[in-house]
């Protein structure tokens, strides 16, 4: 991950990077976007055309990084500790470590969300 002739991983639990490999190994750096801090433990990341999209998870965010792992910005926000991300078509489905699941549109906006149960109630919220 990405397809960028690169392979990413995330360190969330460790360093808070996100390391770059070439596809036969070599390592190829640290993405910039997580060498000053800005993410607090990097989760989940899928390609989305010529961005990837990670999962910020202590920053309750979704961020957008180019091919060189620049981060261009923040794509969703508000989110419940972002973990793991997935598209199905063209929406993109969130887990979240707070029991719930959100819906993204192709710009980071909510479509809806299943949450958890809280104070005993359970069930989608727009």
């Amino acid at each position: 991950m990405p397809d960028f002739g690169q392979v990413w991983a995330s360190d969330g639990y460790g360093a808070g990077l996100v390391h770059r490999y070439s596809t036969s190994g070599d390592f190829l750096g640290i993405a910039p976007a997580s060498q000053d801090g800005a993410l607090r433990c990097p989760h989940a990341m899928v390609q989305d055309g010529g961005r990837v999209i990670l999962a910020d998870r202590e920053n309750d965010r979704l961020v957008n990084l180019d091919p060189e792992g620049q981060l261009i910005g923040t794509f969703a926000d508000r989110l419940r500790r972002p973990s793991c991300l997935a598209f199905r078509d063209e929406t993109l489905v969130v887990g979240e470590l707070s029991t719930s699941v959100a819906l993204l549109d192709s710009d980071g906006r909510l479509m809806g969300a299943l949450r958890g149960r809280r104070r005993g109630r359970a069930g989608p919220t727009p």
